[in-house]
């Protein structure tokens, strides 16, 4: 997924609301090229729907990958979110640095 951050905070936000999508196996983070890579069995587009809904974050799915085993590969533009989650008001927090 691509997405805007503009801080470690944002990017350690969406990782950790992307970690509790159920079937997600790993993030992978670059924000230097604001990119998340994610790796599991999980429905991307719930995903992307999960991040904005919980951090108000616009994301952009770049690629899929599928394997045999039914795991999935996403490279996701992120600033959106998914109803698709393990827990839902655990990443709400303090978001007021929304957009920088």
């Amino acid at each position: 997924m691509k997405f805007n951050v503009n801080c470690d905070r944002c990017c350690k936000d969406i990782q950790k609301c992307i970690k509790k999508v159920k079937g997600v196996v790993s993030v992978e983070m670059c924000m230097a090229k604001e990119v998340a890579t994610v790796k599991g069995s999980f429905d991307a587009e719930k995903l992307k729907r999960r991040i904005f809904n919980k951090l108000q974050k616009r994301g952009e799915i770049l690629s899929q990958e599928f394997s045999n085993h039914t795991e999935s590969k996403s490279s996701i533009d992120s600033t959106s979110s998914s109803d698709d989650d393990k827990d839902d008001d655990d990443d709400k927090g303090d978001h007021s640095h929304k957009e920088h």
